[in-house]
């Protein structure tokens, strides 16, 4: 499918796509929806993991690298979109690129998108419960941003917040758990999800990234497109779940 074509994937709902660009969302056939994004300089909380983040492969693209860099075309998005930009949108996820939980005030700014656009599902995987490589390898919980997102933004019934954990965080799927946090997880080593078989587990399997489908007109492996606009049991399950991402 050619790049006009995907983004036919992707829906305006009820409002010019050119409108949603200029107002900082990115279209993205991957998954069939707009997102926001903003630039590498805000991932505070990256882990070990983080050097197989499928961003990182697109480097070598002198636009994407320049989209992604501290004070690019995603950061100037991100500064200036408001609570106006998803009005009407059914989806939207953030982030695609960086992280929206980089400060206190980004994540009351997220909450006042999503208090603003109660009829939207906002689809929020972060790194933001722990604290990430900063100066420690042993990823202590970080309390602190727990316990806003939760107040600020996990409060509103159309936020999808997700924990993002992978083989160097799996040890407090147990927390998160208890916590009533849903999670995302991937392995580069593809073992398997933490919590598998334990009570309170609730693993789905990503449909996006586990199921493959031949192009037609190349004959090659591909992953399907858009499917996240419809799911409804794995990141937009209005229930807590686990879903298990396999590494690509």
């Amino acid at each position: 499918m050619g790049a006009r074509g995907s983004q036919s994937i992707v829906s305006g709902c009820g409002r010019s796509k050119r409108a949603r660009v200029d107002a900082g969302l990115r279209q993205v056939s991957d998954i069939g929806m707009f997102a926001v994004d903003n630039s590498i300089a805000h991932c505070r909380w990256r882990t070990e993991a983080c050097k197989h983040c499928y961003n990182r492969k697109m480097l070598i693209y002198k636009y994407f690298k320049k989209a992604w860099s501290k004070g690019g075309k995603d950061d100037k998005a991100w500064a200036n979109i408001d609570s106006d930009a998803f009005k009407g949108l059914s989806r939207v996820r953030l982030n695609t690129r960086g992280e929206p939980f980089y400060s206190v005030d980004s994540i009351k700014r997220v909450g006042e998108w999503v208090k603003d656009n109660p009829n939207t599902l906002f689809w929020i995987p972060t790194r933001a419960w722990q604290t990430g490589l900063r100066g420690s390898r042993s990823y202590v919980l970080n309390m602190e941003y727990i316990d806003l997102i939760e107040q600020y933004v996990m409060c509103y019934p159309n936020a999808r917040v997700m924990a993002s954990i992978d083989d160097y965080t799996r040890e407090h799927w147990g927390f998160l758990k208890d916590r009533g946090w849903s999670t995302m997880f991937f392995s580069a080593d593809k073992t398997d999800i933490p919590g598998k078989g334990l009570e309170g587990s609730a693993p789905i399997k990503c449909r996006k990234t586990w199921d493959r489908i031949r192009n037609p007109d190349t004959g090659r492996w591909m992953h399907r497109k858009g499917v996240c606009r419809t799911c409804r049991t794995g990141c937009f399950s209005g229930d807590r779940v686990d879903v298990w991402l396999a590494f690509h």
